[in-house]
């Protein structure tokens, strides 16, 4: 940031204060305005002649840089003989404060000889002499009879001993009426008038009722009505009982005596007062599975045997017994069928028969064989023979993972698919492997299939054209959705069942959902610190023209005395496990505390998201947490007088959100941004 080399002048400063006023009795309002006087010397010691810019500000707070200023006025060419100068504060810009309390004066004296490039500030404030306060007495000790109006008087300021007669508090209900001589007094209130609404209530002469039929169902509150409240107190009764007339006006609990029950007719029958199972009345639809044990049937025959059939006893009910009539047959070609007796038949037993490693080298017939021999096709039949020179090639398929020694494929035994693709395409198990996709034409979009159902799958995407249309790949890679810009960039994925990974890459790029951008830069005294509070700076963020598309807040990177950027005061609802990326999509941090950990990757330059100015605004320690005071009065301040705190924007450590001193407000910033 640009420093100015200060030039210190001795500034002696005379202060005679005189408030003017109209004459004694006049209706017209009096000026407010206050004769000052000062002298100037120079950095010798010596009274300065000529011209001089002073300006003149009111401050609610005696010490320089608190507080608010309550006023100020510029008087250019000020008239400087011999150090000395007066004035009437008052007379540029109206003094309408009321001087009920202590103002604070600063003088500032502007160097026009352009022996300085900055203004010069006398030490401290002035308090104002009481002089000025006169004013206050004038508005108020010297009103005029009739001058007060009820604008003019406080609320409650009116108790009962102000009025004329002090008539005291009263008793409650009474009410204030006049004593006829010009004071008050508290009586009982005679002139109220009442009225029945003619519903629910009645009036005769000064006596209300209630009328007959006035209390209805809206009168009632749910739930009033209880038993006790019954003619007859009938009591609680008990379970089951009904509530009855006792014929006389009353009511009394009894059991129900008209209850209705019917049978359904298909599955019960009633007579009289009995119920009954119809006969049928059980079908399928009554009987629960399981329901129908060996007990439940006829005869209870038990549970049997194994291998024996339930058969009827030819009297009503059940048993078991062996099954005399079955009948089996062979099936003609794997099994024949002689009398009772089956047999393999020659040449039944197929590969279809003989399970998987069923067949052992025991089960081999060694017959015919000599050491070292193989058993090899001849053409007709397996035969015994010596191996043929140079060995045998096996068939195309027949080599399967199970037939692989653990560690027998070496990298130079592999071979990598290699597929093209130049439109959008969605990625299946054929494309794993090496993918070249070509944007040349325009944009396109590879989509990955489910983490789920991809286990294992593996692809090498690498953009092959020089345009910067973009490649994107459409799933979550490591909790973002990444893509393709550069030319020749690329990324390895690969699937655990689970989720989709990055093994490695090389220049790709990702949508990220928090992402900071540069909301605006700031030429030195253009604006200074003075953003418009907290929430000047979020409509600076809001309204420039690079802000990031697609996003529901922006808001400033900015601590203040109200909140921090390390408990995102100025962000609700930012997700403090979000990655942050740039606006060009890579990753600045993988998470808010990784952002804040005095370390970035690039700095804020490399990523687009400061100007060469160099300095960014912040009010911030490096670990985002406020600096209390230096934030520019909130950002709202361009004086010299305040103070700011700001960060390095060329740089990646801690000094990128604090660079240990604070400024000015008068000197300009960067203002950045967050996109969420």
């Amino acid at each position: 940031m640009k420093k100015s080399i200060r030039v210190f002048a001795w500034v002696v400063v005379m202060v005679g204060v005189c408030l003017l006023f109209g004459p004694a009795g006049s209706e017209a309002t009096p000026p407010q305005r206050i004769s000052y006087q000062g002298y100037l010397l120079d950095n010798t010691g010596s009274p300065i002649n000529g011209t001089k810019d002073v300006t003149f500000q009111l401050w609610d707070n005696a010490t320089p840089g608190a507080g608010a200023k309550l006023w100020e006025e510029t008087h250019d060419n000020a008239s400087v003989s011999e150090g000395r100068f007066t004035v009437m504060l008052g007379s540029i810009s109206a003094l309408s404060l009321a001087f009920d309390v202590p103002y604070y004066l600063t003088i500032v004296v502007a160097n026009s000889d352009g022996s300085s490039p900055e203004d010069v500030t006398q030490a401290g404030r002035i308090a104002l002499s009481s002089a000025p306060y006169a004013y206050f007495a004038a508005k108020a000790g010297g009103a005029e009879t009739g001058a007060v109006t009820a604008d003019a008087i406080a609320g409650g300021a009116v108790t009962p001993d102000k009025l004329s007669g002090a008539p005291g508090a009263g008793t409650p209900g009474q009410v204030l009426t006049s004593t006829g001589a010009g004071g008050f007094s508290w009586s009982a209130d005679q002139n109220t008038t009442y009225a029945a609404d003619g519903s629910t209530l009645s009036l005769t002469g000064t006596t209300f009722g209630v009328k007959d039929g006035g209390v209805g169902a809206t009168q009632v509150a749910s739930g009033a009505v209880t038993p006790d409240k019954l003619s007859g107190a009938p009591g609680g009764g008990t379970s089951g009982q009904v509530l009855t007339s006792t014929g006389a006006g009353g009511f009394s609990w009894s059991a129900d005596q008209d209850t209705t029950y019917t049978a359904d007719g298909s599955s019960l029958s009633l007579t009289g007062t009995t119920f009954g199972v119809k006969a049928g009345g059980v079908g399928t639809t009554q009987v629960a599975f399981g329901a129908v044990t060996p007990d439940k049937l006829s005869g209870t025959p038990g549970a049997g045997t194994s291998g024996q059939v339930l058969t009827s006893t030819g009297a009503g009910g059940f048993s078991w017994a062996n099954d005399q009539n079955t009948t089996y047959t062979a099936d003609g070609s794997t099994l024949s069928l002689t009398g009772s007796t089956f047999s393999v038949k020659d040449g039944g037993v197929g590969t279809t028969q003989i399970a998987n490693g069923a067949v052992t080298t025991g089960k081999i017939s060694s017959s015919g064989a000599a050491a070292s021999n193989v058993l090899t096709y001849n053409g007709a039949n397996v035969t015994w023979a010596a191996p043929a020179a140079g060995g045998g090639t096996p068939d195309d398929g027949s080599v399967t993972t199970a037939k692989l020694v653990d560690g027998a494929v070496t990298s130079v035994k592999q071979k990598m698919t290699v597929t093209s693709l130049s439109g959008s395409t969605t990625l299946t198990a054929s494309h794993q492997g090496f993918i070249l996709a070509s944007a040349a034409s325009g944009a396109i979009t590879l989509t990955l299939p489910s983490a789920a159902s991809a286990t294992g799958y593996q692809y090498i995407i690498k953009k092959s054209d020089t345009t910067s249309n973009r490649v994107t790949i459409s799933g979550t890679v490591d909790g973002v959705s990444p893509y393709l810009e550069d030319p020749y960039a690329y990324i390895a994925l690969v699937s655990d069942g689970s989720n989709w990974s990055k093994m490695y890459e090389n220049n790709s790029k990702a949508t990220y959902s928090v992402v900071l951008y540069l909301g605006g830069t700031n030429a030195d005294t253009t604006q200074g610190g003075d953003l418009g509070g907290i929430s000047g700076a979020n409509s600076i963020c809001a309204a420039c023209a690079t802000r990031p598309a697609g996003f529901s807040n922006y808001k400033a990177f900015l601590s203040w005395s109200g909140g921090s950027i390390a408990a995102r005061s100025n962000m609700p609802g930012l997700d403090a496990n979000a990655k942050v990326g740039s606006p060009g999509g890579e990753l600045i941090a993988n998470n808010w505390a990784d952002l804040l950990d005095s370390s970035i990757p690039k700095n804020l330059q490399a990523y687009g998201i400061a100007s060469s100015n160099g300095y960014i605004f912040s009010g911030s320690n490096p670990n985002g947490t406020n600096t209390s005071r230096a934030n520019c009065n909130d950002w709202s301040s361009k004086v010299d007088t305040a103070n700011g705190a700001w960060g390095n924007s060329s740089s990646t450590s801690g000094t990128w959100l604090y660079t240990g001193t604070e400024d000015d407000c008068h000197y300009g910033g960067d203002v950045i941004c967050v996109a969420y």
